[in-house]
Parts: C-alpha cells; structure tokens; sequence
C-alpha cells in the first residue's frame, strides 16, 4: 500500500521585498538564499496565544519544530511538526 505525503511552506515577506523584486532591485536567489541559510534542523518557535475554554480564558502554547532531511540552496526537504498545550484547563 502506497503512502502519499504532503508538504508545503509559506514564508511571508515583507511587501517592499516583493516590490524589489518585481522591479528588478533585488534579487529572488539571494532572498531565497538568505531565507534556507538561517533554517537550521531542530530549530523549534515558540508562542503563546489566549483562549476560550467552556467560556473561561486560558491560554494554548505551540511549538513548531523543523526537521530536515534534505536541504540545499534551493529548497529544503522534511517536516514541521508542532505541539499544541493548552494551559489551566478550567475543572468542572
């Protein structure tokens, strides 16, 4: 039985980045270098965000953790894993 896996990443650049590039002021190859150079394997972001739990406010912590199996200049190959915890679930 065959396994089919999907991966994608989106990396959000400022809009006069994109406007450099469009008009030829910088260059894509050297963005895209810059962006895969400091993508390192094990690299882990962390934040904390409020929410609403049985109408009370906690807050959820996630972690998205990066491994890399493949990487050059040009893409890089692996996964994205992220743990979610929600914080002081109020008891019943």
């Amino acid at each position: 039985m065959a396994t089919i896996a999907l991966y994608f990443g989106k990396v959000n650049m400022i809009s006069h980045d994109i406007d450099d590039v469009i008009n030829d002021r910088a260059s894509f190859r050297r963005i895209l270098e810059n962006v895969i150079g400091v993508l390192n394997d094990g690299a882990k972001y962390t934040y904390d965000r409020p929410i609403k739990v049985d109408g009370e406010f906690t807050s959820e912590e996630i972690e998205y953790t990066l491994s890399i199996k493949e990487k050059n200049d040009s893409f890089i190959q692996g996964y994205l894993f992220i743990t979610r915890i929600i914080m002081n679930i109020p008891r019943i």
